[in-house]
């Protein structure tokens, strides 16, 4: 960098050399000494609890408590109604996984001192009344159906079990056999089903081991850490950036890592911190100025949605704890109003301890996650992205609230040509990424042949056919940045006349200057070849662009118009302009 401003820039393929206190102590010695407690006999927890409850930060009970009430209004009572005990879904169906969100919610008030509903016996008929309901919905099997997906599902019978499992494990500790009892039979029969049933994704490996563990820890059964080692001979999958194989920062990564804690202190396998850990770095160099987490590089369903990194929470606060690190501590405070969890803040002791002296994350950095194809970029409220590889969207980029969600083009290109780069380079400060598209015409098979009435014949016979009039298209799109003003330029070159379109998605709410309205498309604008500032309150992007040479905006083969407000600059080949951010 040549601007003269001071910049973490990370070591690859690791993330374990910081110039940053707090990372040091975690890797050095945090971790250490949660592993020599794996000694400690007559628990059957990595960590002891405490010799008397902690008192409980008011903010989760406040916030507990609030849903409580939310969930006593919403569960159904009516005896003759099939789905008493559990609630309607948002469409009006009955899941099983009503019955354990009832008996989580009620069951983390109902084991807390200081809770308006602690032992209260309506609450305790509640959960009662949740837990005869999950049997009614339980299959021969032992499992339950996911309605929206997946049927007969022992790994959605996991996350079930990381609902209603931590309520008995809470009851036994506290003495009250009667309501653990209450929710052993559908427990036994889920972890008979999880010890031999299988899964669908890589998450679920972990979410049905974790859900065994705790089942262990509540009634032990070798057929349980039989399975649970079955499934972690596979290894845990995380690559050498911190990114777990789904790469799903809101759902999946949250979900993995609550799972490896749940192992590592019922199964005492503290090993299983490491990877946490390493999520947790990696989530650090994912995360805008306002907390928010870079999605695009998700392959799950939260690609490209907003979402925070207090989803981390519970990774957060048990490993700031755990280690004495600053940075986490700081973190899981920060967001623990909105995200903290009163029912895993009683399960697991570790949440109860004092954390290190709260540190600010990393504000100013460079970091390639060469796996992912994703190079980040922060300087304070400044947060660039730029997907270099097998993304159809390009860069975001953001100054506090002002947001371009997404750069993305395309060409009218025999209804292929939406940008995917397929090839990169870097060099330095820049990364040029190129895609090579051909249009070919295709002539009659020789020796002629018949051919089928079959939609997919056609298909099929053109790998025989000679090609003709074979018309090729490169697009490139390179970035560049000093200091702060980044430089994307994009050029389309090869057959001549093809239209071309670029758009820059922008957040809602902002204002934009320096544009027209676009013809035969909503929320849509034309650049004019004059400055546009994209303002947000007291945030604003400067974008410097060519001006629009038509309005044909949604081209032919491209991918639909991105929900919100659009700026498109328009060309035909042979294009070369560039589009300046500062």
């Amino acid at each position: 960098m040549n601007d003269g401003r001071s910049r973490t820039m990370v070591a690859e393929p690791a993330m374990t050399t910081y110039n940053r206190r707090a990372f040091a102590t975690l890797t050095a010695g945090g971790l250490a000494r949660l592993a020599a407690q794996e000694s400690t006999a007559g628990t059957g927890l990595l960590t002891p609890p405490p010799a008397s409850p902690a008192a409980v930060p008011p903010e989760l009970l406040l916030r507990a408590e609030f849903r409580a009430a939310e969930m006593l209004e919403r569960q159904i009572t009516d005896a003759a109604h099939p789905g008493h005990g559990g609630y309607m879904d948002g469409y009006g169906m009955l899941a099983p996984q009503s019955g354990a969100g009832v008996i989580a919610t009620l069951g983390a008030v109902w084991m807390c001192p200081g809770s308006r509903y602690y032992r209260t016996p309506e609450v305790a008929a509640r959960i009662r009344l949740a837990a005869g309901f999950l049997e009614r919905m339980q299959l021969p099997s032992g499992n339950i159906d996911l309605l929206t997906t997946n049927f007969d599902s022992p790994p959605d019978t996991g996350f079930v079990v990381h609902a209603v499992a931590p309520v008995a494990i809470l009851a036994n500790r506290a003495n009250e056999r009667q309501m653990a009892s209450a929710l052993t039979p559908f427990l036994n029969r889920a972890g008979a089903a999880m010890a031999v049933g299988g899964v669908h994704t890589p998450n679920h490996r972990w979410v049905v081991t974790a859900a065994l563990a705790l089942l262990h820890h509540l009634e032990p059964n070798p057929a349980y850490p039989r399975r649970i080692t079955e499934w972690l001979a596979e290894g845990i999958d995380i690559d050498a950036d911190g990114l777990y194989t789904e790469r799903s920062p809101l759902v999946y990564t949250p979900v993995v890592n609550r799972s490896l804690i749940y192992m590592a202190e019922f199964q005492q396998r503290s090993e299983l911190l490491e990877p946490v850990n390493r999520s947790l770095q990696a989530a650090l160099w994912l995360m805008h100025a306002n907390g928010e987490l870079v999605t695009e590089l998700s392959g799950r369903q939260d690609q490209n949605t907003v979402g925070s990194m207090g989803v981390n929470w519970l990774a957060l606060r048990y490993l700031g704890n755990s280690s004495g690190n600053g940075i986490y501590t700081g973190l899981a405070n920060r967001f623990q109003a909105d995200h903290g969890d009163l029912l895993q803040w009683l399960l697991l002791p570790m949440l109860q301890r004092d954390g290190g002296e709260p540190a600010e994350p990393p504000a100013s950095y460079e970091k390639d996650f060469r796996e992912a194809a994703v190079w980040r970029f922060r300087d304070g409220a400044l947060s660039a992205t730029l997907l270099y590889r097998g993304y159809d969207r390009i860069l975001s980029i953001r100054k506090g609230d002002a947001v371009v969600e997404a750069v993305r083009f395309a060409s009218a290109f025999f209804g292929k040509g939406q940008f995917v780069a397929d090839e990169v380079e870097r060099d330095g400060d820049t990364f040029t990424m190129r895609q090579r598209l051909k249009g070919p015409y295709f002539q009659p098979l020789n020796p002629p042949e018949e051919i089928p009435s079959d939609p997919h014949a056609w298909s099929r016979s053109r790998q025989r056919r000679a090609q003709s009039e074979v018309a090729t298209l490169e697009q490139r799109c390179t970035l560049r940045h000093h200091g702060n003003v980044f430089t994307l330029e994009i050029s389309v070159s090869g057959t001549s006349h093809v239209p071309v379109s670029v758009e820059l998605n922008v957040r809602d709410g902002a204002e934009i200057s320096g544009v027209r309205t676009a013809p035969m498309s909503a929320d849509s604008f034309l650049t004019t070849g004059s400055p546009m500032l994209l303002r947000t309150g007291r945030d604003q992007i400067k974008v410097e662009a060519p001006a629009a040479a038509h309005g044909y905006t949604l081209l032919r083969g491209a991918l639909p118009k991105l929900p919100g407000r659009s700026i498109y600059i328009t060309a035909q080949t042979p294009f070369l302009g560039s589009i300046v951010f500062s």
